[in-house]
């Protein structure tokens, strides 16, 4: 027998099934607004971002601009933001504007900051920071997401001016943790004027290890609204007084990398040694060593020295002239000794190693003794980093119209020293406009 079989499906089933069609249906249409929202509107933001990111950019470095031309005359560095603060947010804001940034606090904001408030570079002077925050519009993505789009971006530059090595101070010592990296010990006064003294030394243990101290007899005076600076703690333990301010605990500071004189292709002139009571005058070029025995009178012509061997440069007494003068000592000291009359001045500006007197690098940390007697006078940079230094005078008044940078400075003798700084005396660093972070 044939069987027949038969399906039937009511009217009522078939609605049903088309009603759950439509919601999927309409699910998927959401769905895919929201995947064609992401794409649309993510691609959308990040090139946004990228066009906001080169706009932070180009802010800070015309701000930095402005801080590499600025003047600080014989101000520190860390004055640097103070001073140039409107000028610089000036410049950011008006760079920011011509990317279409407006700062108008609706659809986005421009935050300058001298010196950085976030990242790697927060309260480092001669560091300015841009941040931009702004809105976005979207075409899809406010279908399924009800929220604001914006975005952050943020740039760094560093803007450093025509500035000496040590920028604002006369005298500078780097050692960041030695007991006295700064010590006046004379019986006479000194004076230094025009610039600040820094010690670089946490050194925090009085009475015994401090940063900085004054253990002589004579007076120190500095300058009015000059200070006696110092990462650690300052002490009195002798009888003299020092007439100034004092800041105790500050940031310690690094001293910026400096370029080092080519002295390839330099005639070599060897040991060089004036005996007592002779008179004479020598090249500039490669030396071994130079010594200059007591009564001697020696003249330098200008130019460079470089000295190499491990006796360096030595007087003791007599007379020691050169007018537009570098000495470069990888190895070796400089011992000028004996009360001598001195009378040294580094190259002017235009001239190679303008404003460089004695230079030391930090490969070589023999000793820099400087001494003279009345009428004496050193003019330009003493840099050598690692290296102690030793200033003093025997009688009448010695002059160091210098900036003295070393491991530890000490200062004495029986002299009046008078230690003046002109940052125009000195050397220079050339400007930095540069993108940091």
């Amino acid at each position: 027998m044939m069987r027949w079989t038969y399906s039937f499906h009511s009217h009522r089933s078939r609605k049903v099934a088309g009603g759950q069609s439509l919601v999927i249906f309409a699910l998927l249409l959401v769905a895919l607004a929201g995947i064609a929202g992401l794409a649309l509107d993510g691609g959308n933001i990040l090139m946004i971002r990228r066009q906001g990111q080169n706009a932070a950019d180009q802010a800070s470095l015309a701000a930095a601009f402005i801080m590499s031309r600025f003047d600080l005359g014989e101000q520190p560095l860390h004055q640097l933001c103070p001073l140039a603060n409107a000028q610089l947010t000036d410049k950011a804001l008006a760079q920011a504007a011509e990317y279409g940034y407006q700062n108008d606090a609706h659809d986005d904001w421009v935050t300058v900051n001298c010196p950085p408030t976030h990242g790697t570079y927060t309260g480092r002077p001669a560091q300015v920071e841009v941040t931009l925050r702004a809105q976005t519009p979207t075409a899809l993505i406010h279908l399924v997401y009800d929220g604001v789009a914006e975005y952050t971006v943020r740039a760094v530059a560093r803007g450093l001016p025509l500035r000496n090595i040590a920028q604002g101070y006369a005298i500078f010592g780097t050692d960041p943790d030695e007991c006295d990296t700064i010590r006046f010990h004379g019986s006479a006064g000194t004076e230094v004027i025009g610039g600040d003294i820094f010690s670089n030394s946490s050194a925090n243990t009085p009475p015994s290890c401090v940063s900085g101290r004054l253990s002589g007899t004579g007076d120190v005076t500095l300058s009015v609204g000059r200070h006696f600076e110092l990462a650690g703690a300052y002490r009195d333990s002798g009888s003299g007084t020092l007439i100034g301010g004092v800041l105790e605990n500050q940031d310690q500071q690094t001293v910026p990398e400096v370029p080092t004189p080519d002295c390839s292709g330099m005639p070599d002139y060897g040991i060089y040694k004036l005996n007592a009571g002779n008179t004479d005058s020598i090249p500039p070029g490669r030396y071994r060593s130079i010594t200059s025995m007591a009564g001697a009178n020696l003249t330098f012509q200008p130019g460079l020295y470089c000295i190499y061997g491990a006796t360096g440069l030595q007087a003791n007494g007599g007379t020691l002239t050169g007018n537009g003068v570098t000495f470069y000592l990888t190895n070796g000291p400089v011992e000028i000794q004996g009360n001598p009359l001195v009378t040294l001045d580094a190259p002017a500006p235009g001239h190679d190693w303008a404003g460089m007197l004695f230079y030391l690098p930090a490969g070589n940390p023999s000793n820099v003794i400087l001494t003279g007697t009345a009428d004496t006078l050193y003019t330009g940079t003493v840099f050598a980093p690692n290296a102690p230094i030793s200033i003093s005078g025997d009688t009448g008044t010695v002059g160091y119209r210098t900036q003295v940078i070393g491991r530890t400075v000490e200062v004495g003798g029986n002299a009046t020293l008078s230690v003046q700084y002109d940052r125009d005396d000195n050397y220079l660093l050339r400007p930095v406009v540069e993108l940091v972070e």
